[in-house]
């Protein structure tokens, strides 16, 4: 059974003129009164408390503890405080296991544990090996070297960090513990923020914090509601294997606290999101958004208002739900990406102030929603090897063929462009937008036409057929092949004019008389030009008189109604390009 002593044996202990070295040791004993140590009852260079039990207040008043103090196996009933207290010292001998703390609690049971008011530490707190917490209260805490720690322990009453800075690479990390409170964490100005490997119970909510490196969530479950605003977050928001049981949303602008914070990059693999994953980035910029999928990434994941310098998907996502609605990229890439999740890019387009590009390289987007998307704002569209046949679309504005670039060689360029547009027709058609797919059929035979004919192996016959074929540009354009029989007819209306007029002759003349009677002549016959556009007519009986035609008519008229039949055919086909 522990000795038991008074806070006055107890602050003697700590100050023993005897002791040997910097170290002061203090063992199995319990205080049954408050302890308040101050700077004229607290001498010792470094203390080591273990397996002390304390029955009131432990309390710390502007003492400078030197090298600092270490907590083992003790156990606080009331308060374990340090008000403006300061262990700035660092002694290497003190340092062997490379893990010293300035504070340290390690295997205690503590009702409260409250740092606070520009309370300052050299080396860090660090709080471990199953520590029992009930409240923990860190305030206008100020660590020059390393970090606040939480390692193995256990916090189920009130977790509160407020004002405290860490300065360097001085991270705060909370590993392998379970905390059933509700975390506050507000006011930081860190190196780094990792949660790895816990268990939250309650809701977790992160204001105004500044991290000069990076935000972790690793392998965590979070039992309620995450929320982070107005954080500046200067390196990688990284998640990676954590389940969200509710939501986890990040907003960049805290508009009630006029306050502005800032994400460079994302990196987001395996994770649970059971409500969803907003970020709303109220047009700021983040570089970098890297989704590494994969079949442990479940729920939806939802960007709004972002602009984007980076995006890359790869891997294979099986069960997330992305959507980035009104965001901006400069470099939308899908890498060895395939898709059998949902994936929605909704009135999107590309950022105005840089070099962009829409990218999608051996994958297969599936399913992937695209609703009023410019993709016609990319500088480049870059599609290489890659299946887009099921993508559904809404009010896209295409890209036109000089932007596609599809990473072949001179003499692929052709036939992978073909390739493109036959999938793009196909998924089109699948929806019913007649107008795009037939649009994109143009350019599947356009580029079909370029194909053979850097080909010298391909057939004339099937260069003179798309020859033709771009009439009508391809059953588009209606007005083409008017435009083109028009001008034919016109043609053979002069020819036959003046082939069956004997005062003409196929002769040049300058003579004024000669003109004004060929003009005059062509009017008088001007009647048969309107007869000239049907197929069906008889050559011979357009005339108003009587008259005996040359075999070269009869041969040209023929030629002609072949060539008008086929025109009426395009301007027929152009016309119904709606209903085809």
């Amino acid at each position: 059974m522990a000795k038991v002593i008074s806070a006055q044996a107890f602050i003697s202990l700590l100050n023993d003129p005897k002791r040997i070295g910097k170290i002061v040791e203090i063992t199995d004993v319990f205080v049954d009164e408050e302890v308040e140590l101050n700077n004229y009852n607290y001498t010792c260079s470094y203390a080591i408390v273990k397996n002390v039990e304390f029955s009131k207040n432990v309390i710390f008043n502007s003492v400078n503890l030197e090298y600092g103090i270490r907590f083992l196996n003790c156990r606080f009933d009331k308060v374990l405080a340090l008000n403006k207290s300061v262990a700035n010292g660092y002694d290497p001998e003190l340092d062997k296991d490379h893990n010293f703390n300035s504070l340290i609690i390690d295997n205690c049971e503590v009702n409260r544990v409250q740092i606070y008011n520009k309370s300052e530490f050299g080396r860090g707190v660090s709080i471990r090996n199953s520590s029992s917490i009930k409240d923990l209260i860190v305030e206008q805490v100020l660590v020059r070297e390393g970090g606040l720690e939480i390692d193995s322990s256990q916090l189920n009453g009130k977790f509160s960090i407020r004002s405290m800075v860490l300065n360097g690479l001085g991270q705060i990390r909370i590993n392998n513990s379970e905390i059933d409170s509700h975390v506050i964490c507000e006011a930081l100005d860190v190196g780094s923020f990792s949660l790895i490997g816990n268990t939250f119970k309650d809701h977790v909510q992160l204001w105004k914090i500044n991290s000069r490196s990076g935000l972790t969530f690793n392998n965590g479950i979070f039992n309620d509601d995450v929320l982070i605003r107005g954080c500046t977050i200067k390196d990688t928001l990284t998640i990676v294997g954590d389940q969200f049981k509710k939501s986890i949303k990040i907003d960049i602008e805290d508009t009630t606290n006029q306050l502005v914070g800032q994400v460079n990059d994302i990196y987001i693999s395996a994770g649970k999101f059971g409500t969803s994953f907003i970020f709303n980035g109220s047009d700021k910029e983040v570089k970098k958004l890297h989704v590494d999928a994969s079949q442990n990434l479940e729920g939806t994941i939802q960007f709004n208002q972002v602009s984007f310098q980076t995006v890359l998907f790869k891997s294979d996502n099986h069960k997330g739900n992305f959507v980035f609605s009104r965001c901006s990229f400069s470099n939308l890439t899908f890498e060895s990406f395939t898709n059998y999740g949902n994936l929605i890019i909704s009135s999107c387009k590309s950022n105005t102030n840089h070099e962009t590009i829409f990218k999608i390289e051996n994958s297969n987007l599936g399913k992937a929603q695209f609703f009023n998307f410019s993709l016609n704002s990319f500088k480049e569209i870059n599609i290489v090897d890659s299946y887009l046949s099921d993508i559904v679309t809404s009010d896209v504005t295409w890209f036109s063929d000089t932007q596609l670039v599809t990473g072949s060689d001179d003499t692929q360029i052709n036939k992978k462009k073909r390739e493109i547009y036959r999938q793009f027709k196909q998924a089109l058609e699948k929806q019913g937008d007649k107008l795009n797919a037939l649009e994109f059929q143009a350019l599947e035979l356009i580029a079909f036409k370029k194909q053979i004919a850097s080909d010298k192996q391909s057939k004339i016959r099937d260069r003179f057929i798309l020859w033709l074929s771009q009439s009508n540009d391809f059953g588009l354009n209606w007005t083409k092949p008017v435009c083109i029989i028009t001008a034919i007819t016109f043609l053979f209306y002069l020819i036959i004019a003046i082939d069956t007029t004997e005062e003409l002759r196929w002769l040049p003349s300058l003579n004024k008389e000669d003109i004004l009677f060929t003009v005059n002549t062509l009017y008088n016959k001007l009647y048969l030009f309107p007869q000239l556009f049907n197929p069906a007519r008889g050559i011979n009986k357009i005339f108003h008189e009587g008259i005996n035609l040359s075999t070269t008519i009869y041969f040209l008229d023929a030629i002609h109604r072949i060539i008008l039949a086929f025109f009426i055919v395009q301007t027929v086909s152009a016309f119904r390009k709606f209903i085809k």
